[in-house]
């Protein structure tokens, strides 16, 4: 493992031959096309991770109308809030304490936004969850039916409660994290990688049965956030990896 090339862990997972790290300017947030301008974003998840300190502060220097920020806890969204004025104080943030598993919670999130706002144009489905590393004969089935609770149900509730929202006539659109173990097998991330898959399929769903919505699935590679340092999660793709590529 310490004679791996530089790298190893993010070329072996990627799909483009190419890796950047800087930010080219096709994705720049503050390139006028890419401009958000009267828009409403949602985004779950938002107290951490990729969330708090990627999706938020992109959206926001893309100049939207509002970005609403959801997760569960309140004190963790008030400082994505501030990171969010930061890059743009000129838009206007809501945070929104919410349980994704429960569908009043989801319910709630979504009328508090249309009684604001009238609409939402943008979600980004980011929040997700990984419970534990075991092989299937060995994981706690709580533990197991826990990644299936936020990362399909999750995703299904605030999907369900945006289209609802949005209306059969407005355009929108759905923006859903997934993952490269959602097809494909890493021996110890079972409940991890097929509740992704889940969540894929109903990005997939959303896609046929919506002409009117953008429904894209985005799998951002590994990222050091708080669930792989946290977990054994890791270690299970890194020993994949390896076996993989010697």
């Amino acid at each position: 493992m310490e004679n791996l090339p530089t790298d190893f862990f993010v070329t072996s997972a990627a799909y483009t031959p190419t890796v950047y790290r800087d930010q080219y300017p096709s994705i720049d947030p503050e390139n006028p096309a890419n401009a958000q301008d009267g828009k409403v974003i949602v985004i779950t998840g938002a107290s951490a991770g990729i969330g708090a300190r990627g999706f938020a502060p992109a959206f926001a220097k893309a100049a939207p109308k509002a970005i609403v920020l959801v997760g569960r806890d309140a004190g963790r969204l008030r400082t994505t809030e501030e990171t969010v004025r930061a890059a743009n104080p000129t838009i206007d943030v809501l945070s929104i304490p919410t349980d994704l598993t429960d569908l009043a919670s989801v319910e709630n999130l979504f009328r508090l936004v249309g009684t604001r706002y009238g609409h939402a144009d943008v979600l980004v489905n980011n929040a997700g969850t990984f419970g534990q590393s075991d092989v299937v004969g060995n994981v706690n089935p709580t533990t197991w039916w826990s990644d299936f609770e936020i990362n399909v149900k999750g995703t299904f509730l605030a999907t369900r409660g945006f289209l609802s929202l949005l209306g059969p006539e407005r355009q929108g659109t759905i923006i859903t994290l997934s993952t490269g173990g959602a097809t494909a097998i890493y021996p110890g991330l079972s409940g991890y990688s097929i509740s992704k898959l889940g969540a894929l399929r109903v990005a997939e769903y959303v896609a046929a049965e919506y002409p009117k919505v953008t429904s894209i699935v985005l799998q951002p590679g590994m990222v050091m956030t708080d669930m792989v340092i946290g977990k054994s999660f890791y270690s299970c793709i890194s020993d994949r990896l390896v076996n993989v590529r010697m």
